[in-house]
């Protein structure tokens, strides 16, 4: 891949290159369920001291869910909507943030209605009686769409070709920590993100401080989480009311002629400063030349033209509105519509499979509390301490992964050019491995690699996941180094994408999404029942 990578590419594109593959049963969940279970999470979580969701509340929704018959989601769901009714109690702006998370059906409906409005206003052939066969408006129109068609062509080529390329930064995953959610763009998102952000921020108003901070907290991890995994639907639904408006753009400017039609004697002609009567029937004959052969009409030829110019001469304009409203028809009306369909039953497919995970976080008390048994990971730090957050996130997203009963063994660290001490069986004796570095640290081959590499010879079969923790760089760099946090990536993913293992990059000091739990379940070939909630 020789293009240029884009920030959020360059953390999104890939997944895991290389690694086998194991069947993780997320869901599916539709759009609602989701939206509560993240919305619970991020208030339980952004709550730690029960201040807003209290102790009390949280066991009756855990018993309530537990004695629930039916599959994990969908007491994960019954959880959810108990927390938020207790919390919706609290803070009655709870309810509004949930429907804002929801692109509005008065929104996806409006767009196409001005369309509609917009079209029938337009004259197509000018405010005179005189029809400009031209007809700047419509030319216009059948232009813009083409150049659209044009860009999701190219769009569609390159999506191909990326897809069908390796990765040069195969493994590099996406957590939350680096706030890089892709929102859907475009003038219409820009409406619904307004809102969505409004709804959010109105959640502080009119609660004590502390509740303040709790629900700002949260109000961000929910639309960061929403974001990530439904942003995919709420784009589709945008773009299948875009090009509904589209269409509907079109086809009220041909109804508009004809209306006019109804009531004024159009005569047919044209004017041009720069084309001259051979030039404009060449233009013509290009753009209405199938809707001609469709109707059966021959153009005039270039003398029919010329004695268009003058007014008194032109012809009858009703042959001409036909052919441009079946040329719109054809290269506006129908395409769009199309898109507009495909778009719309995608959003539809996406809002009944969401692929969240519905006991992640708070939300692992649902699980099977023996859930991992016999699991043992060996986690090596190289040339690098943790503290005691930085050990907790990281046995928090290990036992997320793996189950709360797998044994994580965190060892001594590495030191720098040491290689792996023992042989294989003191290492992959119990389980999989995860050699943790830091992404201050400049990647060597000589060093780094060997490490790794001397690690997979030992025990070619054993998983073997190289994690590279950012979250020394984002403290010492901040988010305005981003290019040099790509290249770093790169530079990583250069000395350790041959060796065998799987690499991913997080941040121990943020929390992590769904997309990284998934990565470490396969990179650590977790099995798919660690999901199961005590039944």
């Amino acid at each position: 891949m020789t293009a240029p990578v884009s920030l959020n590419e360059e953390l999104i594109y890939g997944g895991i290159g290389g690694c086998p593959g194991f069947p993780i049963n997320l869901g599916p969940m539709k759009a609602g369920p989701a939206q509560a279970v993240l919305l619970a999470r991020a208030l339980e979580e952004a709550d730690p001291e029960g201040q807003l969701l209290r102790r009390a509340d949280r066991e009756r929704a855990t018993a309530q869910a537990r004695a629930l018959p039916g599959d994990l989601e969908a007491r994960a769901t019954l959880r959810a909507e108990v927390l938020l009714a207790a919390a919706s109690a609290e803070v009655p702006a709870l309810a509004r943030l949930a429907k804002a998370a929801r692109v509005p059906r008065a929104l996806l409906w409006s767009l196409p209605v001005l369309a509609l409005g917009a079209g029938l206003a337009t004259d197509g052939f000018g405010p005179s009686r005189q029809v400009n066969v031209l007809a700047p408006p419509l030319l216009g129109l059948l232009g813009w769409n083409l150049l659209i068609y044009a860009i999701f062509i190219v769009s569609g080529l390159r999506r191909l070709a990326h897809r069908g390329a390796p990765s040069r930064v195969a493994g590099e995953i996406r957590t939350e920590s680096t706030a890089l959610t892709r929102w859907p763009r475009g003038g219409a998102a820009r409406l619904w993100q307004a809102g969505f952000k409004a709804a959010v921020s109105a959640l502080r108003r009119g609660v004590d401080p502390r509740r303040s901070l709790i629900l700002a907290a949260a109000g961000r991890r929910f639309a960061r989480d929403w974001v990530a995994v439904a942003g995919p639907m709420i784009e589709a639904q945008l773009r299948s009311s875009l090009h509904l408006a589209a269409a509907a753009l079109a086809a009220g400017m041909v109804a508009g002629l004809y209306l006019r039609g109804l009531t004024v004697a159009y005569r047919s002609t044209w004017e041009s400063t720069f084309l001259g009567a051979a030039e404009v029937r060449g233009l013509l004959v290009a753009v209405l030349g199938p809707a001609a052969a469709v109707l059966g009409v021959d153009l005039p030829d270039v003398a029919g033209f010329k004695a268009m110019q003058s007014p008194r001469q032109g012809a009858d304009a009703a042959v001409w509105l036909h052919l441009w409203a079946l040329t719109t028809a054809l290269l506006v009306l129908t395409p769009r519509l199309v898109f507009s369909v495909s778009a719309g039953l995608r959003a539809r497919r996406l809002s009944r499979r969401l692929g969240i995970r519905p006991d992640a976080g708070a939300f692992r008390v649902l699980r099977d509390p023996h859930a991992g048994t016999g699991r043992h990971v060996v986690v090596r730090p190289y040339s690098r301490s943790l503290d005691g957050l930085e050990s907790d996130a990281l046995l928090l997203l290990l036992h997320d992964a793996l189950g709360s009963a797998a044994l994580i063994e965190i060892r001594p660290p590495a030191l720098w050019g040491e290689g792996h001490p023992g042989g294989a069986a003191e290492i992959f004796a119990d389980g999989p491995t995860v050699v943790l570095f830091s992404s201050v640290q400049l990647p060597e081959l000589e060093v780094h690699r060997v490490f790794v590499h001397d690690l997979k010879t030992a025990a070619p079969e054993a998983p073997l996941l190289a994690m590279v923790d950012e979250a020394a760089w984002r403290r010492r760099f901040g988010p305005a180094e981003r290019e040099r946090a790509i290249q770093r990536r790169r530079a990583w993913q250069r000395v350790l994408g041959e060796t065998g293992a799987v690499v991913l990059h997080l941040d121990l000091g943020q929390s992590f999404d769904e997309a990284l739990l998934r990565q470490v379940e396969q990179a650590l070939g977790a099995p798919t029942d660690i999901r199961g909630a005590g039944r």
